[in-house]
């Protein structure tokens, strides 16, 4: 089973001749538009379930409903901007009224990737993604090479883990929406700055969440821990697959991402010949080649499957690279990090050895010929200890655990630089300096 067709232009996209409107319904008998100060307009079905209608004159910045039957009005499910949050009116957005000027920018490969976790809520004062701009000259200089941000789809409240979003298209309002959001990843391009998204393709969040009153988004034929999951490979699945998949590229197309980590992906459930997680991997990288750079795809698993590496004709996904969140608690734990390359870590298995503990070895399914990033998240948000496999030697970078709601880039200006240059060929075990919080 695959999403129905090739790309698509979901939700309401700005043309030269008006705004055209495009939903995927089958639930729904009829369905209307309700934009401010005009009478509803009422959307033609077409045989997939799909709505569409064009709308002439409508300028960018208008705000728009939809009615369901006549009687339920909800958010636009492919909204690029909630203003009002997860229960109000969606917003028309158009992506190519913004000035990019990272045409210069070529990404980097995996090998040079050195990731920063962080959460724009609590990374600044202000809790926005322009707010972010002013540190990133202290990431360089730290030695990051990209940042990853955790997840930023629209989401109930002004603050938020994020992992609860329910508008995937529509970055967070109280952060700034999708101008804030393309403003943070171009700053980051012009300082040489990958941006890593977290998304989350397992469940939605409880609050705003409305994608069952207009189709099949959702079965009970699994469970996740978090509720319902997600629809990949029952009745009508094609288009909720292709909900998915076009998220994914609207990240890349749109707001110039560099990289996507799946959240908890052993909550997939997909039993079809072609998996979800492929069909996402090849469209977002299609994106990123339109775009000139690479795609980085992380995924985060319980599992240590190491099909989730490996090319799809060894029968893989294969997404690229595995997130390992089993090395989150001894992660958040440690004082320090030692750099340390055994016999046992040169090929199937990265050890990371905490100062003061015992080593830690996490399985990751690695080919000789790349490297794939093994990274642990930190309660703090923080860069926590961010593993990277090349050849027979590991690169590890951490700071200690900090229980405060702000972390800032200076906090770790104390680690050296001379400890994030790319690792060498010699076999050497090296004691990182504790940094020191804000």
């Amino acid at each position: 089973m695959k999403s129905l067709g090739a790309s698509l232009l979901l939700g309401a996209t700005v043309r030269d001749d008006g705004v055209m409107f495009r939903v995927w319904a089958p639930r729904c008998r009829t369905l209307d538009v309700v934009i401010e100060g005009r009478r509803p307009i009422a959307l033609a079905r077409q045989e997939d379930g799909m709505f569409e209608t064009l709308v002439e004159g409508l300028p960018a910045g208008t705000r728009y409903q939809y009615r369901l039957d006549g009687k339920h009005y909800r958010p636009d499910p492919v909204s690029r901007f909630q203003p009002e949050g997860v229960h109000g009116s969606s917003m028309v957005v158009n992506p190519a009224a913004f000035a990019w000027t990272d045409q210069g920018f070529s990404g980097h490969p995996t090998s040079d990737l050195v990731i920063y976790e962080l959460h724009v809520g609590a990374f600044t004062r202000a809790g926005t993604f322009e707010a972010i701009v002013p540190h990133l000259p202290e990431l360089v200089e730290l030695g990051v090479t990209a940042i990853e941000l955790m997840p930023v789809a629209e989401f109930p409240g002004s603050r938020n883990w994020g992992y609860d979003g329910v508008h995937l298209f529509a970055p967070q309002s109280t952060y700034g929406g999708p101008r804030g959001l393309r403003r943070l990843v171009d700053a980051c391009h012009t300082h040489g700055l990958s941006v890593i998204l977290d998304v989350v393709y397992n469940h939605l969040g409880p609050e705003g969440n409305y994608l069952g009153d207009f189709g099949p988004y959702f079965t009970d034929r699994y469970r996740t821990p978090w509720g319902g999951a997600v629809n990949f490979d029952g009745p009508e699945a094609e288009g909720v697959r292709r909900h998915f998949v076009e998220n994914a590229r609207a990240w890349v197309r749109e707001c110039h991402v560099d990289g996507l980590r799946l959240d908890a992906i052993h909550a997939i459930f997909d039993a079809s010949p072609t998996h979800i997680l492929t069909e996402i991997t090849t469209a977002a990288r299609e994106e990123a080649r339109a775009l000139g750079r690479p795609m980085h795809i992380m995924a985060e698993s319980h599992d240590n499957d190491r099909r989730i590496v490996l090319p799809a004709g060894e029968g893989g996904r294969p997404l690229g690279s595995f997130w390992a969140s089993q090395a989150s608690m001894s992660a958040t734990t440690a004082r320090g990090v030692t750099r340390a390359t055994s016999n046992s870590a040169r090929r199937d298995r990265t050890a990371l050895t905490l100062a003061g503990g015992s080593p830690a070895c996490f399985p990751m399914a690695k080919r000789r010929s790349a490297a794939f990033p093994l990274m642990a998240s930190s309660f703090a948000l923080s860069l926590s200890a961010t593993t990277f496999a090349r050849s027979s030697t590991t690169r590890t970078i951490s700071s200690t655990w900090c229980a405060r709601p702000c972390i800032f880039a200076s906090s770790f200006l104390s680690i050296s630089r001379k400890f994030l240059v790319a690792p060498s060929s010699r076999s050497a075990t090296r004691t990182f300096p504790r940094s020191r919080t804000a």
